[in-house]
């Protein structure tokens, strides 16, 4: 008898154990397609943009070989409001050398506290059709402005989109397409001079 036994423990623990993979497979096999049917694709996009450098002002020298009328056109992003800020001058009269400065604001809606795009655009394209050769525009948003409002800016600044009464159709005029975004700190700290920030 205790012969018999041990050779039927011996028997059962020599024994290899053997694990089917077939179900596992068949789940990952149902599994698998159901969660690519399932899923949703994001089409991301990308916005072309430069950051500019500790000046952010469009200089003219940056535009020695083809001048435009324009040394600096920025646009201010607030919650407040959308401000145009231009610095133009005399492209082809006798007062080359002379600056003239124009600001332009458009404050938020009541309703739904979203910028007057469309006021805005028109006065971007009554700039453009004054310098059409003009690309460059620098936008300057504040750190707590919405991300959709500065997306909504930026489209209206590299172009104006009307509609066609007679043939019924949009059409889409280039604006500004070279544009630079800066935050507002370093506008403010360029704009202040060395007297200035003794002072404070």
């Amino acid at each position: 008898m205790n012969g018999a036994s041990r050779h039927r423990r011996r028997s059962l623990s020599t024994g290899e154990a053997t694990v089917s993979l077939i179900p596992m497979m068949s789940l990952f096999t149902i599994l698998v397609p159901m969660m690519l049917l399932s899923a949703v694709f994001e089409k991301v996009t990308t916005l072309q943009a430069k950051l500019p450098g500790s000046a952010s002002f469009i200089s003219i020298e940056d535009q020695k070989d083809e001048p435009t009328g324009i040394e600096e056109l920025q646009v201010w992003l607030s919650k407040t409001g959308i401000q145009i800020k231009l610095r133009s001058y005399d492209l082809e009269g006798p007062e080359k050398d002379v600056y003239k400065e124009h600001e332009a604001s458009f404050p938020l809606k009541d309703e739904d506290e979203a910028p007057d795009l469309d006021a805005f655009g028109l006065e971007l394209l009554r700039i453009k059709k004054q310098y059409p050769s003009h690309k460059k525009a620098v936008l300057v948003a504040d750190n707590d402005v919405r991300y959709e409002s500065i997306v909504q800016v930026m489209d209206a600044i590299r172009e104006h989109v009307e509609f066609n009464e007679q043939r019924r159709a949009y059409d889409y005029v280039e604006m500004f397409p070279d544009i630079s975004i800066s935050q507002r700190f370093q506008e403010e700290m360029f704009l202040t001079t060395p007297e200035e920030g003794k002072a404070g």
